[in-house]
């Protein structure tokens, strides 16, 4: 369990400030899995005698997209927040760490990007070599920004540094 919540914590280059929601997830995740013990059974599914679903599952430590309803927002303000996975909430919600505001959301209505991580260097998001694809006005630009291997994305004007 230990080897798991080091890698979660490592790949997505967390501060060791999320180890306990690490090991909650990895709990979450091993209760959802098969073992030889239970023959083939899922401690869960021994448990409640139902067959858990894992079609929920993302990438520990992934952006993560919550959208702002039109009520908690202006007119020109963002339709979207950008935020942290770190877990799953008995509901069926994701919980979410909001890296500017310090603080636990949980949320449902969330698009998860699993290729993209939160640098902590910088206070913005990170994405590893790739191709990035804008359109204006009708023409299709491709244009990929390299800096030390990996490519920067302002998170609040949508520009790419």
């Amino acid at each position: 369990m230990l080897n798991m919540v080091r890698c979660m914590l490592r790949e997505k280059h967390l501060p060791h400030d999320f180890w306990a929601e690490a090991v909650f997830t990895t709990t979450h995740i091993l209760n959802r899995c098969p073992t030889k013990r239970l023959d083939s059974l899922t401690p869960k599914e021994a448990w409640s005698g139902l067959k858990p679903s894992v079609k929920h599952f993302k990438v520990f430590g992934s952006l993560c997209y919550r959208h702002v309803p039109e009520q908690n927002r202006r007119k020109l303000d963002a339709m979207a927040q950008t935020l942290i996975l770190v877990g799953y909430h008995s509901t069926g919600a994701y919980k979410l760490f909001d890296p500017l505001s310090k603080k636990i959301v949980i949320s449902n209505d969330v698009i998860v990007d699993e290729t993209k991580e939160w640098d902590w260097n910088i206070g913005m998001e990170r994405q590893t070599n790739e191709t990035v694809e804008v359109e204006l006005e009708g023409e299709e630009i491709q244009d990929e920004v390299q800096i030390d291997n990996e490519q920067y994305v302002n998170d609040e004007l949508g520009l790419y540094l």
